[in-house]
């Protein structure tokens, strides 16, 4: 496994560079944009190229669930936080945070839901309007611009997920 670079910036966003494998953090940022970038370095050693290159939507989605679990557990994430905010205020988060009626905390499906099921709410249904995909999309331009994977189950969006909780209780 290669290693990953961390650096900090002064401006805004947080990104990781599957080019040079660096996680970039906004000074101004939290413990939860570096779990996410975090994230998806790890879909980074999981991914073939062409998998990584036509799925970054279905990756962010991943990622930004695996943020809202990991933020929704910290005592910081009270109304006046930005993810707080970001996660119950905006059809964005909101439609992220809907996830946990269809993928556990640990990335698995639930038992009442159907693998088409939860491919329908990602990308066409969510009770925010437009599906998941789509809310995401009108967060910036670079969302717009982010490839979606239709042929991926429902379930196989959050395997990385899968694969890091494996050992937690």
């Amino acid at each position: 496994m290669r290693p990953i670079t961390v650096q900090f910036h002064d401006g805004t966003g947080s990104r990781f560079s599957k080019a040079n494998r660096t996680i970039t953090l906004s000074n101004t940022g939290d413990a939860s944009h570096l779990f996410h970038e975090m994230l998806h370095a790890v879909q980074d050693t999981q991914l073939s190229v062409a998998d990584w290159n036509n799925s970054a939507m279905n990756r962010e989605i991943e990622a930004f669930f695996a943020h809202y679990l990991y933020a929704r557990s910290q005592a910081w994430f009270q109304p006046g936080n930005f993810w707080h905010d970001f996660f119950r205020i905006r059809y964005a988060g909101q439609s992220i945070a809907n996830l946990v009626h269809y993928v556990g905390n640990r990335g698995r499906i639930l038992g009442h839901v159907t693998n088409e099921r939860l491919h329908q709410t990602i990308r066409y249904n969510t009770p925010y309007a437009a599906g998941l995909e789509q809310q995401l999309r009108t967060i910036s331009a670079a969302y717009r611009a982010m490839s979606f994977n239709d042929q991926r189950r429902g379930d196989q969006n959050f395997t990385n997920l899968q694969r890091i909780s494996q050992n937690c209780p």
